[in-house]
């Protein structure tokens, strides 16, 4: 009978993990979402060297907080499922900012190897990493691996049981400054008294970085030990003047660059790549958040521009069938149910899907799929990001909500509900500004006239029902 190993792929977006895991298990995998969660789980298996190995796919994360679903997942599976290994893949091409997600993975104690996948793209850029000094440091095997060409993945997969086998996936203990540890210690020491799933070590620093999780375990076992970590926060903020998680941040963004200065050399190119020219342009302290509100502005811009218009041509074509509709049907109710009760909410459906929502998910995909979507996280700390829980994922909600807000408040006024009146004008005003002439009141008519029409039926079927009781 074959040992069954479990191996996890953790990592950034857009480092290619999910290229090695299909390398890795190839048609052998299982798509599902995790357990009641809507967060896809991918999870596949494979055989190597007398080991059956189940890989899963973790979301791609940046940190092991719990600003998402998505990191809430990843740390509890690997905090509380235990997998034999975790297969951190690294973007060589970027090795600070992906160390910073490795130095958490560190803290938590987790059995590890990286994967320090797209060399050739760093290459390109001048950079060259001695993966063996890298390895020597943070104390896990490296691989240098090119994950869309399959190089380096059975050297990955070789020294992944190697590592299993022997024990050797335990990382060195990161040292961070010596105020923060003492404090550190102190905190870990009262941690290890109550028995938490989580490593000592680990649950202090998330204690110190205001982690609400944490801090409810902790708060259920011993309430003491927040008063006390709210001390020794206290003291940290007084030493450097900043908030405590903070301080914590800056000190895993010190040590990730400390590491990565001394393990790569950068080489300089003749000729710098668009893309990287477009890259430290995106990634600018000055620059970025301009040019990623641009984007967004125009993205809605655009998208509200093309939808209004296209939406008014796609009503009037089909519209425009309603006299041929009202010649091959001559029974008044049967016509008015059908085509008011039936074809107006299918016009309504399609002038609003496919002029809004299919440019918006195109423009999304061409976002993703040249990794713009990841360049807010890499910006100096990514600190408004953090604190205001701004991501591109939540640009699909604010704008189907502002589609449907601007839809709901003209067919308030339409429908004679006086609480629509303001916005409503707000909105037409915004549109004669525009030049769009009521562009979008007349696609938010459309669909009104779905459901006015069929109120408009019910009344004439009651009065007919009660004229019809009234001859009895």
């Amino acid at each position: 009978m074959k040992k069954k190993l479990r191996i996890a792929l953790a990592g950034n977006a857009n480092v290619g993990k999910s290229v090695i895991f299909n390398q890795l298990t190839g048609l052998h995998q299982h798509i599902g979402n995790w357990p009641g969660k809507t967060v896809t789980k991918a999870e596949g298996t494979l055989h190597f060297k007398g080991y059956e190995i189940d890989v899963i796919d973790l979301p791609g994360i940046y940190s092991l907080s719990t600003f998402s679903l998505e990191e809430i997942i990843s740390r509890e599976y690997i905090a509380f499922e235990k997998p034999d290994l975790v297969i951190n893949v690294v973007d060589a091409s970027v090795l600070e900012r992906n160390l910073f997600f490795t130095l958490q993975l560190i803290e938590l104690g987790t059995p590890m190897i990286i994967a320090l996948n797209q060399i050739d793209i760093a290459q390109k850029k001048g950079i060259k990493i001695d993966y063996k000094k890298l390895s020597k440091i943070l104390g896990v095997p490296v691989i240098p691996t090119i994950a869309i060409r399959g190089y380096g993945i059975y050297d990955l997969l070789a020294a992944a049981v190697k590592a299993i086998e022997e024990k050797t996936a335990y990382p060195s203990k990161i040292r961070y400054g010596k105020e923060i540890e003492g404090k550190i210690e102190k905190i870990a020491i009262m941690i290890r008294e109550i028995g938490l799933p989580y490593p000592a070590r680990w649950t202090a620093i998330k204690l110190l970085e205001g982690d609400k999780k944490i801090q409810e375990e902790v708060r259920k076992a011993n309430p003491e030990i927040l008063s006390f970590v709210q001390e020794m926060a206290r003291e940290i903020e007084e030493i450097h003047g900043h908030p405590c998680s903070t301080v914590i941040t800056s000190e895993r963004y010190d040590v990730a660059g400390r590491i990565a200065r001394e393990v790569q050399k950068i080489q300089p190119i003749s000729r710098i790549p668009l893309s990287q020219r477009l890259h430290e342009l995106t990634t600018s302290r000055v620059l970025g958040y301009p040019i990623m509100l641009c984007v967004v502005l125009s993205i809605f811009y655009g998208i509200f521009t093309f939808g209004d218009y296209t939406s008014t041509y796609i009503g009037d074509f089909l519209y425009s069938f309603e006299p041929l509709f009202d010649q091959a049907i001559s029974n008044y109710v049967v016509k008015e149910l059908i085509w008011n009760g039936v074809v107006e909410g299918i016009i309504a459906g399609v002038t609003i899907a496919l002029p809004y929502i299919v440019p918006f998910y195109l423009i999304l995909y061409v976002l993703e799929d040249s990794g713009y979507l990841s360049r807010p996280n890499s910006f100096p700390h990514g600190c408004s990001y953090a604190q205001n829980r701004i991501t591109w994922k939540s640009l699909h909600p604010r704008y189907a909500g502002l589609r449907l807000q601007r839809a709901s408040m003209l067919g308030m006024q339409d429908n004679g509900n006086r609480e629509g009146t303001s916005l409503s004008g707000f909105y037409r005003y915004i549109d004669t500004l525009r030049g769009d002439n009521g562009g979008c009141a007349r696609a938010c008519r459309k669909i009104c006239r779905h459901r006015v029409g069929i109120d408009a039926l019910y009344h004439r079927f009651g009065d007919n029902l009660s004229a019809r009781q009234n001859s009895i």
